[in-house]
C-alpha cells in the first residue's frame, strides 16, 4: 500500500505535477497501490449534501417534495443517495459479476500511472489491459476501502450536522 503522502512525491517526482498540487493530491487521495501495470490511485470519495429530485416525467411534485423532506430527516435515505453517488457499489457489483469487463489505462506519460475501467468492452480507451487476477482483487479491495470510508463520513457528518445542513430542492422537469 502507497500512502497518500507517498503517492503524491511520485506523481510530483515523475514531473507529472508541480510542488503547488501536493497538499491537493495528499487531501484527495485516499492511497495508491502497484498493479501489473502501474501505480493506481484511490480517491477519497465525494460526500454530497446537495440534492435535488425532479417531477413531471411520471414523478409528482409531492413525491419530489416528500424525496427532499425524508433525506434531510433519515441517516439512512442520507447514506444510500452518497453511496449511490458514488458508483463504488456499481463497480463491486461489476468486479463480482463480470471480471472480465475490467481494463487498466495509463493515466499520464509521464510515468507509471493507471486508473480502471469497470464494464468496458476494451475497445473504449487505446492502450488498455485487461486486468489480472491480482489487479482485481487490488481493484476490489481499493474500492472497498473507498466505500468504507464514504460511510465513515457520511456517519461523522450525520452524528455533527444531521440533516441540518443539507441543501435539498425540487425542479419542474420537462416532459
Amino acid at each position: 500500500m502507497i500512502s497518500n503522502k507517498e503517492y503524491a512525491n511520485l506523481v510530483i517526482g515523475a514531473g507529472v505535477y508541480g510542488e503547488s498540487m501536493r497538499s491537493y493530491l495528499e487531501k484527495e487521495t485516499l492511497y495508491a497501490e502497484q498493479t501489473s501495470v502501474g501505480v493506481i490511485q484511490f480517491e477519497k470519495p465525494k460526500l454530497h449534501t446537495r440534492f435535488c429530485y425532479g417531477y413531471g416525467q411520471g414523478r409528482d411534485y409531492e413525491s419530489a417534495q416528500s424525496g427532499a423532506e425524508v433525506v434531510r430527516n433519515d441517516y439512512d435515505v442520507f447514506l444510500e443517495e452518497n453511496v449511490e453517488r458514488s458508483g463504488c457499489q456499481n463497480v463491486l457489483d461489476i468486479l463480482a459479476e463480470r471480471p472480465e469487463t475490467v481494463y487498466l489505462r495509463k493515466t499520464y506519460d509521464e510515468g507509471s500511472f493507471v486508473d480502471f475501467v469497470a464494464g468496458g468492452n476494451g475497445y473504449e480507451y487505446k492502450e488498455m489491459v485487461r486486468a489480472t487476477e491480482q489487479d482485481l482483487e487490488i481493484i476490489k479491495k481499493g474500492v472497498q476501502a473507498q466505500l468504507e470510508n464514504l460511510k465513515k463520513r457520511c456517519a461523522s457528518y450525520w452524528k455533527r450536522y444531521g440533516g441540518s445542513k443539507l441543501q435539498t430542492w425540487t425542479y419542474w422537469a420537462d416532459e
